[in-house]
């Protein structure tokens, strides 16, 4: 009985000095539980072993992110002179599962000492962080004082999505772009878009277009010895029409346009010259595609712009309309869409496009297809249904195109494929179908989102909605934003 109570007693002794142990033995693994420690467990635990395992959990892909975190927080926090930090730091930077918020305060530690290899990283990370806070003014400070070339792309892609000219790091964005190229902003901006190793061309115009004055732009181009096709496209153009690319959008249909089908720049320079002369019209790459097929078509009448303004206006106006409903009082999409309130705001292109649209939608063979289309797309929930519209033998004609799949399922608004994409830069306009709904009048006309695509990527449209099981609308845009309701029509 004795030897009994001996040994419960022991087991007790036993099992409360093992709780101590497993108590004391503890590790901190958080900011907050390393500032909570006894000044027994800091005796036990020295910062370098604490920091030692602190960063192998802070670099263990297999722990949560916001373990990794949190022992990161204790790493940069212990101040401990391990040279080998910084280059483990930076891994964590490139690692692509390490997550924004290890990455973040890796990047704080490493700009804190000054690390000089970190522009490959930063840039990265300056699209992901807001535009006024404290972190991506240290980046932008920390680029000025470690200017890197080979990354003057992405640094040019970053300025250019800044929202003003007159922001607080336009400053700072040329300041950069000088330290890297040893030149003036816009000197460096424009020898990049004439440089066969520079991949943001279209970003660097933009800069350059917003920023300096287009007379000046225009003839340092055509004095400047051409490098790459899309320097030699903007000087074909502008030789041509008079016209400079001022988007990314409209250099790459440039340059597209100048490689891939040169001829078509020949042939719409010479009916440009004549809508010049009758209506003042002036030339934009989207419309390269009509000119050069009108031009070449015999049997087309030449139309002044009066007559084909008296003919649109009789059938728009005798013909029923669906107005849009607006998604907001002001937005971009609460528009104007009666042609008479607009028609001198449209170009030559614009009545053309109307009137061939017009026409084309009048067919019984279209109207047939499109009640086909309407039934297709209403039974795949996938993806909305669209194409492109070209001048084929002397007339517009339709062409569906497969929807993509990369944006994942939206079964509103066309997302246009990598084919119709291409295709595009050599087309009248591309089509929407709103047929989701049989009856989707409070859709008709373009949305938001597919007006600020057409002023993005520089090109036409049109909307077709169905009305009722019988009826569709349809609504053609432009770049510009400018919407014109072009009446209701039979499914046949």
């Amino acid at each position: 009985m004795r030897s009994t109570r001996i040994l419960l007693g022991g087991l007790v002794a036993v099992g409360v000095f093992a709780g101590c142990v497993v108590q004391q033995a503890k590790m901190p693994t958080s900011q907050i539980e390393y500032d909570r420690m006894a000044r027994a467990d800091r005796e036990r635990f020295p910062p370098r072993t604490i920091f030692d395992y602190n960063l192998q959990r802070a670099l263990n892909k297999d722990l949560p992110p916001s373990k990794r975190v949190n022992s990161l927080r204790v790493v940069t926090a212990l101040k401990i002179d391990a040279p080998e930090l910084e280059y483990q730091l930076a891994l964590v930077l490139g690692d692509p599962t390490a997550g924004a918020e290890l990455q973040k305060v890796a990047l704080e530690f490493l700009l804190g000492r000054d690390h000089p290899g970190l522009a490959e990283y930063v840039v990265k990370l300056l699209p992901r962080l807001k535009a006024h806070s404290s972190l991506r003014d240290r980046i932008l400070d920390w680029l000025i004082k470690h200017p890197q070339p080979q990354v003057l792309a992405e640094v040019v892609k970053l300025w250019a999505a800044e929202p003003s000219v007159t922001g607080p790091n336009e400053p700072r964005f040329r300041r950069i772009v000088e330290t890297m190229t040893n030149k003036y902003w816009d000197d460096a901006l424009l020898d990049s878009i004439n440089s066969p190793v520079f991949f943001a061309r279209g970003s660097a115009l933009e800069l350059l277009a917003s920023r300096a004055p287009l007379s000046l732009i225009r003839l340092r181009i055509s004095r400047t010895e051409a490098r790459t096709d899309a320097f030699k496209a903007m000087q074909d153009v502008l030789g041509r029409f008079d016209y400079l690319p001022t988007t990314a959008a409209e250099l790459l249909q440039t340059a597209w346009v100048y490689t891939q089908r040169p001829g078509l720049l020949s042939d719409a320079g010479r009916l440009a010259r004549g809508w010049e002369d009758a209506s003042g019209y002036r030339f934009n790459i989207r419309d390269t595609h009509i000119l050069s097929r009108l031009a070449k078509d015999p049997l087309r009448p030449s139309w002044r712009p009066s007559q084909l303004i008296g003919h649109l206006t009789r059938i728009f106006g005798a013909s029923p309309h669906v107005r849009h409903t607006p998604s907001a009082r002001g937005a971009v999409d609460d528009y104007t869409e009666d042609f008479a309130q607009q028609v001198d705001a449209l170009t030559m292109s614009d009545l053309w496009n109307l009137y061939l649209l017009r026409e084309m939608l009048g067919r019984q063979r279209v109207q047939m297809a499109l009640r086909i289309t309407a039934q297709r797309d209403r039974s795949d929930d996938s993806g909305a249904w669209g194409g492109l519209i070209f001048y084929q033998n002397g007339r517009a004609e339709a062409i569906l195109y497969p929807y993509s799949a990369r944006g994942g399922q939206n079964d509103l608004i066309y997302s246009p494929g990598r084919r119709a994409v291409i295709d595009g830069r050599d087309a009248m306009c591309r089509f929407n179908c709103h047929f989701e709904k049989t009856d989707n009048t409070r859709r008709a006309g373009p949305g938001p989102e597919e007006i600020r695509d057409a002023m993005l990527r520089n090109y036409y449209g049109l909307i077709i909605t169905s009305v009722n099981e019988h009826v569709f609308c349809a609504h053609y845009y432009n770049a510009d934003g400018l919407v014109v309701s072009m009446g209701t029509f039979r499914f046949r």
